[in-house]
C-alpha cells in the first residue's frame, strides 16, 4: 500500500495551525481570567443605571410596545 504525499496534508496543517495560535490562546486566557458572569452582570447593571436611569424597564416596555404596534400595522397593510 503506497502512501500518497497529500494524505498527511490536513493533519499537518492542523498541527501547524495549533502551534501558530498557541501564544494567542494563552494571551486570551490570561486576559479573560478574572472575567466572571457576576462581574459582567454588575458592570452591565451599573452602566444601565448610569446611562438609562432607574426607569429602564419602563423605557424597554415602551420600546417593545412600539415594535409590536409597528409589526401589527405592517402585517395589516398587506
Amino acid at each position: 500500500m503506497a502512501v500518497h504525499p497529500d494524505d498527511a496534508m490536513i493533519p499537518c496543517s492542523l498541527a501547524l495551525l495549533s502551534l501558530m495560535t498557541e501564544d494567542y490562546r494563552s494571551y486570551l486566557s490570561n486576559a479573560f481570567d478574572g472575567l466572571t458572569a457576576q462581574y459582567m452582570s454588575a458592570t452591565v447593571s451599573d452602566l444601565v443605571e448610569t446611562y438609562v436611569g432607574p426607569e429602564w424597564d419602563l423605557y424597554l416596555g415602551c420600546f417593545l410596545l412600539f415594535i409590536l404596534t409597528f409589526v401589527i400595522a405592517f402585517r395589516r397593510q398587506n
